[in-house]
């Protein structure tokens, strides 16, 4: 028996039997893979079932395939840091800078994922970095 499900717009054909229908979704996925909405069903759905590797893949192939899109950035970045995986959080950190430019919310992310990796040179460097970008000068008050 099958039973229809629908993903991102996309109608397909489940075996009742299969208890998310990830094989026949998966199978799918080279006629599909220049819709984002069917990537980003599909990341969803490796996320969901504990599939880190392949949502990582998948992800990593989207933000290259899909370079307006940041969303998959900010997926990558929420299993990176569940993974502890730091240095690839500051990489991803760093491919967003160089689409939205720097801000003081991806500036003080660094510095708290490099306090994490203890490593205060970065850390305090980034943070440098950050005032720099917006011309701060601090003012000395003489009394």
């Amino acid at each position: 028996m099958l039973r229809r499900l629908c993903i991102a717009g996309a109608i397909l054909s489940v075996p009742e039997a299969s208890a998310s229908g990830a094989g026949c979704i998966g199978e799918g996925r080279g006629k599909r893979s220049d819709n984002y909405w069917y990537s980003q069903g599909l990341a969803n759905l490796y996320q969901q079932q504990d599939e880190k590797e392949k949502a990582m893949k998948l992800l990593e192939d989207m933000s290259v395939r899909f370079t307006d899109k940041l969303d998959p950035l900010y997926a990558l970045l929420d299993i990176y840091n569940r993974q502890e995986q730091y240095d690839k959080v500051i990489a991803t950190l760093n491919r967003i800078e160089e689409k939205m430019g720097k801000s003081e919310q991806l500036s003080m992310e660094k510095f708290r994922i490099y306090l994490q990796m203890k490593d205060n040179k970065n850390a305090f460097h980034e943070i440098e970095s950050w005032l720099r970008s917006i011309r701060w000068i601090p003012v000395i008050r003489l009394c």
